[in-house]
C-alpha cells in the first residue's frame, strides 16, 4: 500500500514537471515582440479632444539591432495637429558614413483615416567627425480626420543603407 501511494505520488510530480516544461517550451516558441522601443522624452501639458498630447512631442528610437543610417529621434510639433493646419516633423539619424551625398535623404508619410500625405524633410544639420549626426525637417499639412488612424512614418536612406521607423498614436 505503502509503495503503491509512493508510486502514484512519483508519478504526479513527473506529470507537474512534463506539463511545466511544455508550457514553458510553447511560450519559447512565441515571435519575438519588436525589436524597436519609443522612449517618450517630454510630458503631455494636456490631453486633447483627440485623445492626444498637446505641442510639441520628442521621441527617443531605441532600436537593439541599429542600422546605419539609424532613426534615433522624431520630434512631432504639434502631435496634435488640427485640421487645416501644418505639423513640423525634425528627425535626427546617426550614421557611420563620414561624408553626405545626394543619396543621402529623409522622407516622411502622415497617414490620417482617409489619406496618406508623403513629404520631404530637408537636412539643416550636420555634426559629428567618425559618426555623422544629421537633423532633418520637413513638414505636413493635415487635410483629414484622424479619428482612427494617425501615423507618422520616416524612412532614413543613405549609401550604407535604409531604415524607417512609425510612430502610431491613438
Amino acid at each position: 500500500m505503502e509503495i503503491k501511494r509512493e508510486l502514484a505520488f512519483s508519478i504526479i510530480i513527473l506529470a507537474f514537471f512534463v506539463a511545466i516544461t511544455l508550457i514553458g517550451w510553447q511560450f519559447s516558441q512565441f515571435p519575438k515582440i519588436s525589436q524597436i522601443k519609443f522612449k517618450k522624452i517630454t510630458r503631455p501639458a494636456e490631453i486633447t479632444s483627440l485623445g492626444l498630447a498637446s505641442g510639441k512631442q520628442i521621441y527617443e528610437i531605441i532600436t537593439e539591432k541599429p542600422k546605419d543610417p539609424q532613426i534615433i529621434e522624431v520630434v512631432v510639433n504639434p502631435l496634435d495637429v488640427e485640421l487645416g493646419k501644418t505639423q513640423i516633423v525634425t528627425v535626427k539619424v546617426k550614421t557611420k558614413a563620414t561624408t553626405i551625398t545626394q543619396e543621402d535623404l529623409v522622407r516622411g508619410q502622415a497617414l490620417t483615416d482617409n489619406k496618406i500625405t508623403n513629404f520631404s524633410l530637408k537636412l539643416k544639420k550636420v555634426e559629428g567627425e567618425e559618426e555623422l549626426i544629421t537633423t532633418w525637417q520637413g513638414e505636413w499639412k493635415r487635410e483629414d480626420t484622424i479619428e482612427k488612424n494617425y501615423q507618422i512614418k520616416i524612412l532614413a536612406k543613405n549609401i550604407n543603407g535604409e531604415n524607417q521607423v512609425t510612430l502610431t498614436f491613438r
